[in-house]
């Protein structure tokens, strides 16, 4: 098949047999001025296939509030088995890949409904039309898998798990036969450990329902699971793989086999279903070509931290695996051949040039992490820009075969920020136009927008709101979703969001829960980071991204919260002072052995660790991230005399301190804005 081309009012004979096409499905089309259609076409935004100069079809669209319109998409009666309308939608998505998605709007009556799930559109909702009839017309989105601030506060250490439409429909529906299975996926203990995801194809399957008080009250209730994103050429390629692997696919499958597609293309690793016939029919399939494991829900929850494991943030587990860090040069090129993307159809040729244009840069800095066998696990490179306004990533890949992989992404991420600070530029942008699917809703929930190629983030060293948006100035997407986030940052609860997106960014104007917590040396050593230990910490790359610090629950501190760790003692080396700071995400108080359980994976303590600080046979942990130590600790002596400082007496239990105090000691902390 030939490629879609755009078509201009000027090319008389192609627009004319797109007009008189779109004049013979005028009934379905709807009537569109032709003034307008002629306006459209000028800006390009008029696509249409030719098979031997013959036209095939074609798509008219618009651009408005950063997403596409689809007004026509029109492809002749002999043309309609040859995916004519799937490459004009794939060919708009791809012109425009930094709008947010598509939408269109087509009559429940038509037989264009059937069409649109096929084409990766997902429906969205129903309204009442303005004809004369009133006939319903239905609302259908294809995401460009842009993340948006709702999933950026999607906890990055929970795994994400798709379910299907059944499941959805036990949690709706508790008293349904069999959902009691399904119902287990809701207990509290799941909270922090599993998300719950929808695909496109269960809102699909909500708008087939015949009944319409039913369906709408399934479209309100999928409103408050977080949805799937992904470009429609992903959903695309896997579809075409895992549907051609198969053969034919009997027509009462056809809507499971999407919700499989869709999980996949969303970079979920876990599917969930109580169907066994489905299990058993396509569970294989699904393993081998989407990378998908499917499961029923008491073998998700029986086998949690397997499963999990390589989609969850796991510093535990570089515990022991004697990882070590270093530079990579010229050569080292058949090694990093595994970091290939091959599922986003990258090939060894294009990415040895993306390695060789690297090496003779001589600008830029190539890391990797090996383990014990000398295997690289991790490979990234970063650049001052020309500007010096940002580090550029040209390449961030870690190995999608092992667990420690999404790990691993996760603390090179934050080490390029902290580059990003010490070189005193404003944001990081990776380029590398390969990433791999399953690192973009970590980059997500640390600030990245964009896609593919062009995936940027603010990094905002400011310690107010007016300095923050200061810094914020400009009209790049991911300036301008910085400044969303810190405009919308008035509770506690989204100033923490903020400064974990923008980190090292610092609201020292807003009020916020502050505490001061006691810490031992030795303890303050294996969790802070109090003295360099970068040879013989677990993690290769220095602090974790997020720990927990176990302690007697006499006192519970409220979360989200602003921690000053205070280092007992009075020798040197910042014991006797307040040395780090901390953002306090989770405070939880149990048995020792459930709190280990749900923290394990954090790592650092052992379960008689626990037991030792427990008080009447329960603990407290406090699960704190993004920890930062100071470059001038603060002693006791001199926070007493920090305003609000003179009212802090012993301290031994979590101390709650004025707002104010906690800036001061940042700022003289840290010796920035002293």
């Amino acid at each position: 098949m030939n490629n879609p081309v755009e078509v201009r009012p000027e090319d008389d004979e192609r627009f004319v047999a797109v007009t008189e096409l779109g004049d013979r499905h005028r009934k379905t089309l709807g009537f569109f001025p032709q003034g307008a259609f002629r306006d459209l076409a000028a800006k390009g935004h008029l696509l249409a296939v030719f098979e031997d100069e013959e036209l095939a079809g074609y798509a008219l669209y618009d651009i408005a509030r950063s997403r596409v319109r689809l007004i026509h998409l029109c492809v002749d009666e002999r043309s309609r088995e040859r995916r004519v309308a799937q490459s004009l939608v794939r060919h708009i998505s791809a012109k425009h890949p930094n709008l947010a998605g598509i939408a269109v709007k087509c009559r429940e009556d038509f037989d264009a409904t059937e069409a649109w799930p096929r084409l990766g559109f997902r429906r969205q909702g129903e309204s009442r039309g303005r004809g004369k009839d009133g006939a319903t017309l239905i609302s259908w989105w294809m995401s460009h898998g842009q993340p948006d601030l709702f999933s950026t506060f999607i906890d990055p250490d929970a795994t994400t798990v798709a379910i299907d439409h059944n499941i959805f429909l036990d949690l709706l529906h508790p008293e349904r036969d069999g959902a009691e299975e399904s119902r287990a996926l809701t207990a509290d203990w799941l909270d922090d450990e599993v998300v719950l995801a929808v695909t496109s194809e269960s809102w699909n399957e909500a708008g087939r329902h015949a009944v319409l008080s039913e369906r709408r009250e399934q479209e309100a209730a999928l409103h408050g699971f977080p949805p799937l994103e992904y470009t429609p050429g992903e959903w695309g390629r896997l579809r075409d793989a895992f549907f051609g692997g198969i053969g034919q696919v009997p027509a009462d499958d056809q809507s499971d086999c999407r919700h499989m597609v869709s999980a996949a293309a969303g970079g979920v690793r876990i599917f969930v279903t109580r169907d066994d016939a489905l299990i058993a029919r396509y569970a294989d399939q699904a393993a081998d070509v989407l990378g998908l494991r499917v499961l029923r829900p008491s073998d998700l929850i029986a086998h949690l931290d397997e499963v999990a494991n390589a989609a969850k943030y796991r510093p535990a587990d570089l515990q022991g695996t004697h990882l070590r860090r270093g530079r990579y040069g010229a050569g080292s090129e058949s090694r990093l051949d595994h970091l290939i993307n091959h599922a986003g159809g990258e090939r060894k040729t294009s990415f040895r040039q993306l390695l060789r244009k690297m090496a003779v840069d001589s600008r830029v800095d190539r890391e990797w992490v090996l383990n014990d066998k000398d295997e690289v696990l991790a490979a990234w490179a970063t650049r001052l820009s020309d500007d010096g306004q940002q580090i550029d990533v040209p390449l961030f890949r870690f190995d999608p075969m092992s667990s420690l992989g999404a790990t691993l992404g996760r603390l090179v991420i934050f080490e390029v920020k902290r580059h990003a600070v010490d070189e005193g530029t404003s944001g990081v942008v990776i380029t590398d136009p390969q990433l791999p699917r399953a690192s973009l809703s970590s980059l997500a929930a640390d600030g990245f927008t964009g896609v593919p190629g062009d995936m940027a983030c603010a990094v905002v060293d400011s310690r107010s709101r007016a300095q923050a948006m200061d810094v914020l100035r400009g009209e790049q997407p991911h300036l301008r979703h910085a400044r969303e986030i810190v405009e919308s940052a008035r509770t506690p609860a989204q100033i923490a969001d903020a400064e974990r997106v923008l980190w090292p960014l610092k609201l020292l104007d807003a009020e916020m829960p502050s505490y001061l917590v006691s810490i031992t040396p030795a303890m303050a050593d294996r969790l802070l980071g109090l003295r360099p230990m970068l040879l013989e910490r677990p993690s290769v790359l220095g602090l974790s991204r997020e720990l927990v610090y176990y302690r007697a629950t006499n006192i519970r501190p409220a979360a989200p919260a602003r921690i000053a760790w205070y280092v007992s003692g009075t020798s040197r080396d910042g014991v006797g002072a307040v040395s780090a700071v901390s953002r306090l995400t989770a405070v939880h108080n149990d048995e020792p052995g459930v709190l280990h359980r749900r923290y394990q994976h954090l790592g650092v303590y052992r379960l008689e660790d626990i037991q030792r600080t427990a008080g009447a046979g329960k603990a407290q942990a406090l699960r704190f991230a993004d920890t930062e130590v100071l470059r001038n600790p603060i002693r006791y002596e001199q926070l007493r005399t920090l305003p609000g400082g003179e009212k802090v007496g012993t301290i031994q239990s979590p101390t709650v301190i004025p707002s104010a105090l906690f800036a001061e000691i940042y700022r003289r902390g840290t010796g920035r804005d002293v």
